[in-house]
C-alpha cells in the first residue's frame, strides 16, 4: 500500500469515524452553465460529509476572512469533483455559503472549505 492510500485511510478514520459525531451533511452546489432554451442554469450538486472548524479569533483580518466565516473538512476522495470557489455555494445544516478557498493536504485525502455564510 502506498503513503497515499495510508492518508486516504486515515483521513477516512478520522472524519468518517473518530469525528463522525461532529459531521453532517454538506451539499456543494455549482452553476455549470445556462440553458437559453429552458432559461435556467445548469446545476451540479455533490454531497458529503463535514465537520466545521471555527477560525481563531487572531486569523480574522477583515478582507480575507472575516467574522463568521469558518472551515469545513472533509474526505477528498468522497468528492467526484473537486470544488471551485466560481459559481459554487455550500450548504450544511441549513444554511448557504459562499465558498471563498479550497485547499487540500499534499496527498489530496482531507479538503478544506472556507466558507463565508451568505
Amino acid at each position: 500500500m502506498s503513503l497515499t492510500q495510508d492518508f486516504y485511510g486515515l483521513a477516512a478514520e478520522l472524519i468518517g469515524n473518530t469525528f463522525a459525531e461532529f459531521a453532517s451533511p454538506t451539499v456543494i452546489t455549482k452553476t455549470t452553465s445556462f440553458d437559453y432554451n429552458t432559461q435556467q442554469p445548469t446545476i451540479t450538486t455533490q454531497t458529503f460529509s463535514t465537520i466545521r472548524i471555527e477560525y481563531d479569533v487572531k486569523q480574522f483580518d477583515g478582507q480575507q476572512i472575516k467574522i463568521g466565516d469558518y472551515m469545513l473538512i472533509g474526505e477528498r476522495q468522497k468528492l467526484t469533483e473537486t470544488p471551485s470557489p466560481d459559481n459554487c455555494a455550500v450548504t450544511r445544516k441549513g444554511e448557504v455559503c459562499n465558498l471563498l478557498r479550497v485547499s487540500m493536504d499534499p496527498a489530496d485525502a482531507s479538503i478544506t472549505l472556507h466558507v463565508r455564510p451568505q
